[in-house]
């Protein structure tokens, strides 16, 4: 073979062989871009082996992190240590709520935090540990919003809740027309506040100190909403779904409850409440609420 031919030969060898580096590089680019979209919270949220998991509403985890809420910083330290002092190895995890109520239902070595107890849900779980027992919900209107005199009815009147939360029952029993709830299928900080103060929607039912936080994530307060009606709710609780293994509830029932760290009372919360308000953390108007003249009574 001539010195040309050898140069020829070489050079379709070479080709060949970027040909095969090429598809290789595209095949394994493609394989990359398969994992790095494939949903993280997927593999964020899967139980481990042998532990029972605690499902959390992820907003929750602002609280705790970014607002350094004192009353859920209160409420998980009472948490983990029921748990610790139950001698159960445990793993909790923040999901959207409506993912949290499903995973428990799959799953017979979880539980539910915080979750309201209503005649409703009375008879599906184990109401194991109470939380808080003392905060009522509010009906919040935004300001400016033109009611009905003596709001006779809600009907004709739009209002948004979180899937599967008991806010949504709540306003179904208010009077709120189905097709005038617009029903989230997950949770962000002030996702409900945002459609308020915007007027995508004439109502929402929230908790004082959570809507006041919320409020001023997006830049707004208190004095931009107004309550219509006070709704006074049953604690919420740690709870297990009836088909939860027996010797996880069994540990649950026995674990005693007295000597847990204490949660703040109301009278606490309004001591905090206006602490912050003095280090300027909450708007000029704190968290106070102000009621409508127009308060709905359901008569």
């Amino acid at each position: 073979m001539t010195a040309s031919g050898n140069k020829l030969g070489w050079l379709v060898c070479f080709l060949m062989l970027l040909g095969i580096l090429s598809a290789l590089s595209l095949s394994l680019h493609e394989d990359t871009a398969d994992l790095t979209t494939a949903p993280v919270l997927e593999e964020a949220v899967e139980p481990s082996s042998g532990k029972v998991t605690v499902y959390v509403e992820e907003i929750s985890r602002v609280f705790l992190e970014d607002f350094k809420d004192a009353d859920t910083i209160a409420a998980f330290e009472k948490l983990q240590t029921f748990m610790d002092w139950s001698g159960l190895a445990y793993d909790i995890m923040f999901v959207p709520w409506g993912r949290a109520v499903l995973l428990t239902e799959k799953n017979d070595r979880a539980l539910l935090f915080q979750l309201l107890r209503t005649d409703e849900r009375e008879d599906k779980y184990h109401w194991i540990l109470p939380i808080f027992g003392d905060e009522p919900l509010y009906l919040f209107g935004r300001t400016g919003l033109e009611v009905t005199s003596g709001m006779p009815s809600l009907s004709g009147y739009s209002a948004a809740c979180i899937k599967d939360s008991v806010q949504c029952d709540l306003l179904l029993e208010l009077g709120f027309d189905a097709d005038k709830i617009l029903v989230m299928s997950s949770s962000t900080p002030a996702a409900l506040e945002q459609l308020l103060v915007r007027g995508r929607v004439d109502f929402i039912l929230g908790f004082q100190y959570g809507v006041c936080m919320n409020l001023e994530v997006i830049d707004h307060s208190m004095l931009d909403v107004v309550a219509y009606k006070q709704i006074k709710l049953a604690s919420d609780y740690l709870a297990a779904p009836l088909h939860i293994a027996e010797d996880i509830l069994q540990k649950l029932q026995e674990t005693r409850q007295s000597d847990l760290p204490l949660l703040l009372s109301k009278a606490d919360r309004e001591q905090a409440s206006l602490a912050k308000k003095s280090a300027g953390v909450l708007g000029n108007d704190g968290c106070a609420i102000r009621f409508s003249n127009r308060v709905w009574d359901g008569s």
